[in-house]
């Protein structure tokens, strides 16, 4: 599975059970290893509106260079 992964460049997805909840899952090649990574469901995930203390849109200032360019 591993080396089938590594050689499509593409990722695994699992259903799998924890503390009998059911979750999805990617597995995923890094450094010659599979890891498996939990993902939530669309259900689960809340949307940015019912987060707190999301600050507002900064305004970002682009600086001048203070080293010559050659």
């Amino acid at each position: 599975m591993r080396q089938a992964l590594k050689e499509s460049n593409k990722v695994g997805l699992a259903k799998i059970i924890i503390r009998s909840k059911e979750q999805m899952a990617v597995i995923r090649v890094v450094d010659d290893t599979l890891v498996m990574e939990t993902i939530h469901y669309p259900d689960e995930v809340r949307s940015t509106a019912d987060v707190p203390n999301i600050p507002a849109n900064d305004t970002i200032v682009k600086k001048k260079s203070i080293l010559p360019y050659y």
